[in-house]
């Protein structure tokens, strides 16, 4: 039996692509497509040859996660998580699986607006619906006895390795209003758009790949 540190999950639209970690490397065990009326079955499978309760991280890249930039004023530090809660479900209502993460303050415009505007601190909000793939996912795991790690949004989690391929690509270059745009497919997976601005997330757009043959 193959032992893995932990397995990896990307969910596209097309298919669900099981990847294991070992030492820091990376093998493909698997991709499967939606349409398998097994895959629930297939991919237990293929998680529990990994190792008998390996840690399993998802990496979300379908189409449908909504993302929008919040300023949440800053209050006593024991009331901030209730207020990030409340906004969170006042921004998007209608879905229970919901995050955020918090920004860096940009220094825009003068000294005395930024003074006006240091209250607040720049959020991102972030959510995805109950799809049934997800549901498949849960049952699969379920079944082969790993431990749901956590799940993750692909282009959230992409903004790290984007500003260290841009310091690579361009270490001397700096601006005091940077654009990085970077560009990826995955298997069973369109083109994934992530736009950094300042080194943060600005914009991300996955954009189908249609076959013409």
């Amino acid at each position: 039996m193959f032992k893995s540190d932990k397995a990896i999950l990307i969910l596209s639209d097309e298919s669900v692509c099981l990847y294991a970690s070992q030492k820091g490397a990376y093998d493909l065990v698997t991709e499967l497509s939606w349409a398998n009326a097994d895959v629930v079955q297939d991919l237990a499978k293929a998680i529990k040859s990994l190792g008998s309760s390996v840690p399993v991280v998802i990496l979300y890249d379908m189409v449908e996660q909504y993302y929008r930039r919040e300023a949440i004023p800053k209050v006593a530090m024991f009331d901030q998580a209730d207020l990030i809660k409340r906004r969170l479900a006042t921004a998007f209502p209608n879905y229970t699986m919901r995050g955020f993460w918090r920004l860096q303050k940009q220094k825009i415009g003068t000294k005395k607006e930024n003074t006006r505007a240091s209250d607040a601190m720049p959020y991102i909000f972030a959510a995805l619906p109950d799809h049934q793939n997800i549901s498949k996912i849960s049952d699969a795991i379920l079944e082969s006895g790993a431990i749901a790690k956590s799940i993750c949004l692909l282009p959230v989690e992409s903004v790290s390795m984007v500003q260290k391929l841009s310091k690579t690509l361009r270490p001397q270059r700096e601006e005091k209003d940077s654009w990085t745009i970077f560009i990826s497919q995955h298997r069973g997976g369109g083109l994934r758009q992530i736009v950094l601005r300042n080194g943060e997330l600005a914009l991300t757009r996955l954009t189908p790949v249609v076959d013409t043959d």
